[in-house]
Formats: C-alpha cells, sequence, structure tokens
C-alpha cells in the first residue's frame, strides 16, 4: 500500500502508519492468525445456504477479523465509528464463522481496526486501477467506471480525515 499511494495523500499514509503500529502489536499465533479467504464477495449461493467459496487470488495468512472485516466492509459505511459490534447481521455472521473456527472477544473487539485496514487497501487498489488515467478514445462505461472509483477515493479521503483510526483506537 505505501507504495500504490501517492505521498501526496497525506491522510491515507497518515492512517497506514497508525493501523501498521496495532498491527505490530498483535499476536501471530494459529488461535488468531491463519490464512484467509479476504475477499468474499466470491461466495456461490443455493437459496439460503453457502455452497462454495471461489477466487482465491486475495487469500493470504493474516488475522481471522480482517476477513471478517472483509466480508462485512459494507454494513459500516467506510466508518470506523460506523462499526456496530452488536449489529445483529454482524453478530449472525459471527455465529456462523464462530462454529467453523473460534474467536475471542479481544478479537471481535478489534474489527473497527481491520475495517480500516480494508479500506485502506481498497484505496491502494482503487489508485492502481485508476493508473494512467483516461484514454482517449476509452468506452463511456469506462469513463463512468473512472468516475465511480474517483467518487470512492474522495470517500476514503473524508473517512481518513473525519473518522481517523487514532481517534477510534488509541
Amino acid at each position: 500500500m505505501k507504495d500504490l499511494i501517492p505521498f501526496s495523500e497525506e491522510s491515507a499514509h497518515r492512517e497506514l502508519r497508525a493501523v501498521e503500529v496495532l498491527l505490530a502489536e498483535l499476536p501471530v499465533d494459529t488461535d488468531g492468525f491463519g490464512l484467509i479467504h479476504f475477499d468474499f464477495d466470491n461466495i456461490h449461493w443455493k437459496g439460503d445456504t453457502i455452497t462454495g467459496v471461489f477466487d482465491f487470488d486475495d487469500c493470504a495468512f493474516y488475522w481471522f477479523e480482517a476477513d471478517i472485516a472483509s466480508a462485512l466492509d459494507g454494513l459500516f459505511d467506510r466508518r470506523m465509528d460506523g462499526v456496530n459490534l452488536q449489529d445483529e447481521r454482524l453478530t449472525a455472521f459471527l455465529t456462523g464463522y464462530r462454529s467453523r473456527k473460534p474467536i475471542g472477544e479481544e478479537a471481535i473487539q478489534r474489527i473497527p481496526l481491520f475495517v480500516r485496514f480494508c479500506h485502506l487497501l481498497t484505496f491502494s487498489r482503487i489508485i492502481w486501477s485508476l493508473g494512467e488515467g483516461p484514454q482517449g478514445d476509452e468506452p463511456q462505461w469506462t469513463t463512468d467506471l473512472r468516475q465511480k472509483f474517483t467518487a470512492a477515493l474522495d470517500s476514503h479521503r473524508e473517512t481518513f480525515q473525519d473518522s481517523p483510526v487514532s481517534a477510534f483506537i488509541g
């Protein structure tokens, strides 16, 4: 992320440094750290049942709460102060998750930190995706997508400034 986010994105770099410090303090052990999917948009459903998980290109060895934060990102509106650990959708997800992998309350309390980590990752990926900028003869759909990505960057910038990790976890 450091290499993808331009130096001019000061609030993003400030957030990244704060997240790095907090992550460096976490234990790396088999109880809370292991191989995670890290992209739960790639699930096949049959009715209310998950029948498969696919597209493992984002897999990584990481803390399990990073997988939870990634899976439930849409619940939190990109704001750490919007994370409600009592949200019934989150608790329902955790019930299912815990039926396969035990995860303690201390880890659940760290979900906001991993929400911010996921937002920084998304921010850096969008910057990379926008790359060299618009091409002269690109089709309208790419122009529309570029505008959507630019709006997402602006939204992330706003949360890095208005809802910093240092104000929420410290």
